[in-house]
């Protein structure tokens, strides 16, 4: 398994050191992924592991992360100009991208 340790308030970090620490090896993508909040006592059979991908699509979004700006026409979110700096950030987002697509989920409307 593919095994994501998450504090809902700390859904951003968490998830992004999870993947830092979890895909230095390849290979561990094809692993079923499986989700645990902490503090909960749900079982993943799908539904915590679409519900991290979309809370944390949403959230990445957020200014406070400052990995994308809102379009004028607030319609899209497009990566900042200069994100070098956050190179790394930008490779975990891949990765999360890519295990969304391997585990065969959809996210948003």
């Amino acid at each position: 398994f593919f095994m994501l340790n998450i504090h809902r308030d700390q859904l951003v970090k968490d998830i992004l050191t999870e993947f830092r620490n979890k895909t230095k090896d390849a290979s561990n993508m094809k692993n079923q992924t499986v989700v645990q909040y902490f503090g909960e006592s749900g079982i993943d059979t799908g539904g915590l592991r679409r519900d991290l991908y979309c809370s944390f699509f949403q959230e990445i979004c957020e200014p406070q992360y400052g990995m994308f700006e809102l379009s004028a026409d607030k319609k899209y979110y497009y990566p900042i100009r200069d994100g070098k700096a956050l190179e790394e950030q930008f490779t975990l987002f891949g990765k999360i991208l890519a295990k969304t697509l391997i585990d065969g989920d959809v996210i948003g409307d």
